[in-house]
């Protein structure tokens, strides 16, 4: 993990706007690929991700992507990131696995879930 607007300029040979969002978040280093995780400030609390009264489970099916298994479930594709964030994935770009099993709130829970979501403290 890298966190400084300096690794950064290293690393992209560019700097980042002093009012950059991005600077809130470490730099992850993956067999060479550097990447920002963008959910290392939020999380779900376990008892619910855990929980089948708030969660139930899907297999990814073959060209699925987190915006498209949120429009199935949610009807709206931009809360692909619930999904990640249950899933506790670092890195949403990566290709989903055909046939990995997946958490999905319930539609039910999801403005409860939303509401109530933790931020983390570093």
């Amino acid at each position: 993990m890298i966190r400084s607007d300096k690794e950064f300029k290293r690393i992209t040979g560019k700097r980042l706007h002093n009012l950059s969002q991005l600077q809130k978040f470490e730099i992850w280093e993956d067999e060479g690929e550097y990447f920002f995780n963008i959910f290392d400030s939020y999380n779900i609390i376990d008892e619910i991700k855990n929980d089948d009264d708030y969660v139930f489970y899907y297999y990814v099916e073959e060209n699925d992507w987190w915006d498209n298994i949120a429009y199935k479930f949610y009807e709206n594709e931009r809360l692909w990131w619930i999904i990640a964030l249950t899933n506790d994935v670092i890195n949403p770009f990566e290709e989903l696995i055909s046939a990995s099993k997946i958490k999905i709130i319930d539609k039910r829970w999801l403005y409860k879930i939303v509401k109530d979501l933790k931020r983390t403290t570093r």
